[in-house]
């Protein structure tokens, strides 16, 4: 179907005449009939019927100018995506991401976005579990965990880090490096959730109760550097950690699960009109500089 016909169509509905919107649009009224005889042959019916004071639609023209704008709107959005273009209608972002998440990779986020798209609004929730707010309006959520299952939205893999057990240099000289994870009962254990989580299925029975479970990474690493107990979560450093340089591995050799930082953005049937593009565009610039390790 010729778009630009179908627009002829519908402004010869608003309009009442083919001359009107020749005059308006600076076309002769005999190019604007070709173009609309042209999308007739196109449907394969006709949508015009032409008298003496001027056109009257018929009913399946009326259908065609009555459904036709959202058809054009449709089409301009998918362009958009196509060519990386943004719709101004659009240009607005919810961004969801769980406590806890690193100062430095927010800073990373928000960058990239506005470097991409330097005139967009942000609107930022931070909640203890973002997948808990999946009915909730929003247009990218970061997280933790696995894959989003079907239905959810479309998923990437942002980053992957090791779970295990971390602690202080000096709570290890005070109260000595467990031998072996039967031995971790005999220490304060500070536990983030999402861990737990992805170690499903792994035997637990060495976990004591904890001392302290949340899901602030950073809350819990910060305790960890005070020498407040052995922290199960993630290894090694992370950025804008108070912990950094003073946190170390406890029995790496007993642990080999992994967690990922994950993004997701909504189905099309979720989002808003427009968001799609920016989305895509969005996404393009994360992807270039989250690389997977």
């Amino acid at each position: 179907m010729d778009v630009e016909a179908l627009g002829i169509l519908i402004e010869v509905a608003k309009g009442g005449s083919i001359s009107a919107v020749a005059r308006a649009s600076g076309r002769s009224r005999s190019t604007l009939r070709r173009r609309l005889d042209e999308l007739e042959s196109a449907v394969g019916v006709a949508l015009l019927v032409y008298e003496s004071r001027g056109v009257r639609l018929t009913h399946a023209g009326q259908t065609l100018a009555r459904e036709g704008p959202a058809l054009l709107d449709s089409i301009q959005q998918l362009r958009d995506r196509l060519t990386g273009a943004p719709t101004a209608t659009y240009m607005r972002l919810r961004i969801v991401h769980p406590v806890g998440l690193p100062a430095v990779s927010r800073h990373v986020i928000l960058q990239v976005i506005w470097a991409a798209l330097p005139e967009l609004s942000l609107e930022i929730r931070e909640v203890e579990s973002p997948l808990a707010h999946l009915n909730d309006p929003f247009d990218l959520m970061v997280y933790f965990g696995r894959p989003p299952l079907s239905g959810q939205g479309y998923g990437r893999l942002m980053m992957r880090h090791d779970i295990g057990l971390v602690a202080s240099p000096e709570f290890l000289a005070k109260h000595g490096v467990p031998a072996d994870l039967s031995a971790v009962a005999q220490h304060p254990v500070l536990v983030w959730r999402p861990a737990l989580d992805a170690m499903a299925g792994v035997d637990l029975s060495w976990l004591p109760q904890p001392k302290l479970t949340s899901n602030d990474q950073l809350l819990l690493r910060a305790a960890a550097a005070r020498g407040e107990g052995l922290l199960l979560g993630i290894t090694g450093a992370v950025p804008d950690d108070p912990g950094i340089g003073r946190l170390v591995d406890v029995l790496p050799e007993a642990f080999d699960a992994v967690i990922e930082t994950r993004s997701l953005t909504p189905l099309p049937s979720r989002m808003e009109p427009g968001a799609a593009a920016l989305l895509d565009r969005m996404q393009a610039a994360l992807d270039a500089v989250f690389v997977v390790r």
